[in-house]
């Protein structure tokens, strides 16, 4: 692998600076043949991954899958169909046999399984072994959320590589390197994550539906509007839901911020409306309802006493 071919691509990614540095030192050692790449959604990991896979190769195309690279998700809805009881089974055992294979093209083999921490037990414990005891030239890359949620016994055996949210500041200059519209507004949604940032960026329906939501929240909450918050704690689908509460949550504890006078942006000032006990209570009540929503509670109950706290 070439050091100028891995410093191009990992330019791709924004920002993560520690998280590039150390992946260089680890590559560029050529001694580690498991990595976990951990943080929060929409930062990269995904995309990293697959920077990392191209690098081995010795190649700077990204957005193409090269013939020794071997991606979990891909093999996952090849197999599923009618007998879904032992799809993970199944697509685990395929990729395990695959990346035993000799390289076709390249010196190694790379395999990536994304958000490893939604497996099951069993499904983690298949893939131990292969950790314990990788083929020679082969490479393996693991994404999560929650490192938590990762057996002890797999953790001893990656090389673990954390990303973060980035800044304010790091998503605007981005967005403005896009020389696209509402750099404020899009920055702010985003949250410090780069993909929800480059989703808003190149899907101006979304953008449309989420500065909505954003201008309907100090509206509803400034005026304690029973009635819309009713409305809004009507809905069906489970991934909305998530993504609304997250949305209130960013734009609460923003407004908590502002009334410690660390930033400004919201019109209007809420900051003066509610006091900062009050604040954090509301946002002590959303973080429970993420939870409860991610633990498959109803949507409407958990919605509407989170909504109806604030009364």
């Amino acid at each position: 692998m070439e050091k100028e071919i891995l410093t191009k691509n990992l330019d791709l990614l924004v920002g993560q600076t520690q998280a590039k540095q150390l992946l260089t030192n680890c590559m560029e050692a050529d001694n580690c043949s498991a990595y976990l790449l951990v943080g929060p959604s929409h930062v990269g990991k995904g995309f990293l991954a697959r920077l990392m896979a191209v690098s081995l190769h010795n190649e700077d195309n990204v957005y193409k899958v090269h013939p020794d690279t071997i991606i979990f998700e891909n093999i996952l809805i090849s197999n599923s169909g009618d007998d879904n009881e032992n799809l993970w089974k199944k697509s685990v055992d395929d990729f395990i046999h695959l990346i035993y294979l000799s390289p076709v093209q390249s010196s190694k083999k790379i395999g990536i399984i994304e958000n490893i921490d939604r497996f099951s037990p069993q499904a983690l414990n298949a893939l131990l072994k292969t950790l314990e005891e990788p083929p020679a030239r082969a490479v393996i890359i693991l994404t999560a959320k929650e490192i938590s949620r990762i057996l002890p016994t797999i953790l001893s055996r990656v090389q673990t590589i954390r990303l973060r949210y980035l800044s304010d500041t790091e998503i605007k200059e981005y967005v403005n390197s896009r020389q696209t519209e509402k750099t404020t507004e899009i920055t702010l949604l985003a949250n410090g994550a780069i993909g929800i940032a480059n989703r808003l960026i190149h899907n101006p329906e979304l953008l449309d539906k989420e500065l909505i939501n954003m201008t309907e929240f100090p509206d509803w909450l400034l005026n304690k509007d029973i009635v819309k918050m009713l409305q809004m704690a009507n809905i069906k689908d489970r991934d909305e839901a998530v993504k609304l509460v997250e949305l209130w949550l960013n734009l609460t504890r923003r407004i908590w911020l502002n009334k410690l006078n660390l930033q400004s942006f919201l019109k209007p000032d809420l900051s003066n409306t509610y006091s900062s006990d009050d604040l954090i209570k509301l946002i002590d009540r959303l973080q429970l309802a993420l939870l409860s929503l991610n633990a498959n509670a109803n949507i409407r109950i958990t919605l509407e006493s989170t909504l109806l706290s604030v009364l």
